[in-house]
């Protein structure tokens, strides 16, 4: 039945089924104000998950006794020695020396006034021995200088060959035959017997194959790229230049690399817990409910990774039972406080016993605080099937419910909207039949009574 808005009565019916049908949809608004905070939630949960995630990963990178220590060295000249350390340093003093640096053997040949010329070096088989491994070029007669350099560098791995221009007046073409490694293993030998015009062929070592001789505290050391990695236990140097005088290294205990990797700890769990109290926060008066207020999974984790962090543990032989102990204190908002300079101090006083103290878990359950902090957040709380992963699923579907009832709500509201427009197009359509009988019994009495 088509809608006739109004056209009877005068009323605004549009208007008026449009405010019933807005006077009945309150429970679809209360619906999507629970979606908003579901998905508001949602993306809080997914806030704490990947900061928990982002500790996890800072701690693991000093959670174990090799991954902790660090070190630092000093040269008393630049561009001789490269050193690197790793975690298994030792702290001393190193005197380098460097004799030879490592080279890669480098054949030349006699010098042609043609580079084109075909055939230059004849026909037949000519050897190529790089280091252990022999290959056989063939050569038909017709190939030119840069012919032959193409058929080494495709036949040989390890070697390149090009054509060299000396600007020689007569002579000056040579073929040159490169090795790529370095090291006294990795000599050229080329055997041109095999070829034709072997009388017209001379090749010449311009450069020998040799290996990087250097010296440790006076201990002679060879190396076939010039890196001499572990010659020292946790120490890498390379040598770059010949040394005319010894370098006398420090090694020596890095604090301040240690303590910045405590830093980064701490900042990452500070990060966590500034994240929930500004999602827990409440202020009615201007209108400020945080997300996570009232969600007990989040609180207990808090709770929870607070106390670890705050706890006294057993620790081996360690003199030191909480991270309190090394400066690494608790404020009042929950987030750590951490003072380096203590933190220094117990390095200096007992070394070892820090370094336990973040990494001590002797497979057992007994462990130290990071080993337990470690484990209960990846284990419990981030784990693909972990509380977090759970709580995340919960509320997906709480949002995919959600948007059924809405959606559901919004097609009753639809069509009620209908029923509504089909009453009151048949009210208009009655009271036009009725203002019509009106209209005609008037003039059917007025005329009776002129009549008479």
């Amino acid at each position: 039945m088509p809608s006739i808005d109004g056209i009877v009565s005068g009323l605004d019916t549009s208007a008026l089924i449009d405010a019933i049908v807005e006077a009945v949809a309150g429970p679809k608004y209360i619906m999507e104000d629970q979606l908003v905070d579901s998905e508001e939630l949602k993306d809080k949960v997914a806030g704490i998950k990947n900061r928990l995630e982002d500790m996890v990963d800072v701690m693991e990178e000093m959670d174990e006794e090799a991954e902790f220590p660090a070190f630092s060295s000093s040269l008393p000249e630049e561009g001789y020695v490269d050193m690197s350390l790793d975690t298994e340093a030792l702290p001393g003093i190193y005197t380098f020396e460097v004799a030879a640096l490592a080279s890669a053997d480098t054949q030349v040949s006699n010098g042609f006034d043609d580079r084109d010329l075909e055939g230059v070096w004849g026909e037949g088989d000519m050897l190529i021995t790089y280091g252990s491994d022999t290959a056989t070029i063939t050569l038909d007669g017709t190939e030119d200088l840069d012919d032959i350099a193409d058929l080494i560098n495709e036949e040989v791995d390890g070697l390149t060959a090009y054509v060299l221009d000396t600007g020689e007046d007569s002579g000056n073409y040579r073929l040159v035959i490169a090795g790529e490694d370095t090291g006294a293993a990795n000599t050229v030998d080329i055997d041109v017997s095999g070829l034709s015009l072997t009388m017209s062929i001379s090749l010449t070592e311009t450069v020998s194959a040799a290996d990087a001789e250097a010296s440790v505290n006076g201990v002679t050391v060879y190396s076939a790229d010039g890196e001499f990695a572990d010659v020292v236990q946790g120490m890498t140097f390379t040598a770059q230049q010949i040394t005319t005088t010894p370098l006398v290294a420090t090694v020596s205990r890095d604090d301040t690399a240690l303590t910045e990797k405590v830093q980064a700890f701490v900042d990452a769990y500070n990060d966590v817990v500034s994240y929930y109290n500004t999602n827990t926060q409440f202020d009615p008066d201007n209108g400020i409910e945080g997300a996570l207020i009232g969600d007990s999974t989040i609180r207990n984790i808090l709770g929870t990774i607070g106390d670890l962090v705050t706890g006294q543990y057993s620790v081996g032989e360690s003199s030191f039972e909480s991270l309190a102990q090394i400066g690494i204190a608790t404020s009042s908002d929950g987030t750590l406080e951490f003072d380096s300079s203590e933190f220094t101090s117990a390095l200096d006083d007992s070394y070892d016993d820090v370094v336990a103290l973040f990494t001590y878990d002797n497979g057992s359950g007994d462990q130290g605080p990071f080993a337990a902090l470690r484990d209960r957040v990846s284990d419990v709380y981030i784990d693909s099937d972990g509380l977090l992963a759970d709580k995340q699923e919960s509320i997906e579907d709480s949002i995919e419910e959600l948007e059924d009832r809405i959606s559901d709500f919004e097609e009753r509201l639809d069509d009620y909207a209908e029923r509504l427009r089909d009453q009151f197009t048949t009210m208009e359509t009655v009271l036009a039949e009725v203002q019509a009988t009106q209209s005609y019994l008037t003039s059917l009495f007025s005329s009776s009574s002129s009549s008479g």
